[in-house]
């Protein structure tokens, strides 16, 4: 959007109503005052206990300069950049040029799993979860890190995405962060399709896979049972399928 953006922070379990009560206008005033600037904010919650981990946070801010389109603003935050990080003009432009001419980036977005995207899509996306806990679990997911982070999420309504770290390995981290960066847009619908595209695709993959090895070494009741669930999964294909018809899911 080509804006500055800045953060002030309250404390802990405060809003900005219960903070004005206890302390005051002025008060809350002054933490606007105080408001640290996205580079500083960034920077102070992200967790940079090793060098990796450092590294990573340069390069997603390097990442975002990219992206700006004003030239006078672009100028302006990549010399800011480099006295917040103590790193060299050149150093950062070099970095922007690789990226810029190496195909990994395309290829990387291209190697994203489709129930990686869809986390992807949720955490880009976290203003539609209610949505979508009502048709995805954590059972539905194959990997065992968007599992384990779709829990996480389920568990934690300010999830904030700048924890990935604590959750999931490198990889994976780095190609949900690369897909979320990428600014591709997320909307209800899209949301609902993605859970569609997994659950009509990658679900039942895996369940017909499941059926046929039953069926192959003689397991009846393990064969009708995934017939049970190809059953339920089309019925919940074609729930989701009318909640897209829908303007809301009430």
């Amino acid at each position: 959007a080509q804006v500055d953006v800045f953060v002030a922070r309250l404390p802990e379990n405060t809003d900005p109503d219960s903070y004005v009560k206890a302390h005051g206008v002025n008060a809350l005033k002054q933490v606007i005052e105080n408001a640290a600037d996205f580079f500083h904010f960034y920077r102070q919650i992200v967790k940079t206990d090793t060098v990796e981990q450092e590294i990573s946070l340069i390069k997603d801010l390097i990442q975002i300069i990219s992206r700006i389109n004003d030239t006078i603003r672009f100028d302006r935050y990549l010399k800011y950049a480099a006295r917040v990080f103590d790193i060299p003009i050149n150093t950062i432009k070099n970095e922007m040029d690789q990226k810029a001419k190496a195909p990994s980036r395309p290829v990387q977005r291209g190697s994203i799993s489709i129930e990686e995207k869809l986390m992807a899509m949720i955490l880009s996306g976290h203003e539609y979860f209610e949505i979508v806990k009502k048709y995805l679990h954590p059972g539905d997911l194959i990997e065992e890190g968007t599992r384990r982070l779709y829990k996480r999420l389920l568990k934690e309504d300010d999830f904030d995405v700048t924890d990935l770290s604590d959750i999931v390995d490198e990889n994976l981290r780095e190609r949900l962060l690369s897909w979320i960066m990428s600014g591709e847009p997320v909307s209800r619908e899209s949301v609902l399709d993605a859970i569609e595209k997994y659950k009509g695709d990658v679900m039942r993959k895996r369940l017909i896979k499941k059926q046929n090895e039953a069926y192959r070494r003689g397991d009846e009741a393990a064969g009708e049972q995934y017939n049970r669930d190809l059953t339920a999964l089309k019925r919940e294909l074609l729930n989701i399928s009318i909640a897209k018809a829908m303007k809301d899911d009430e």
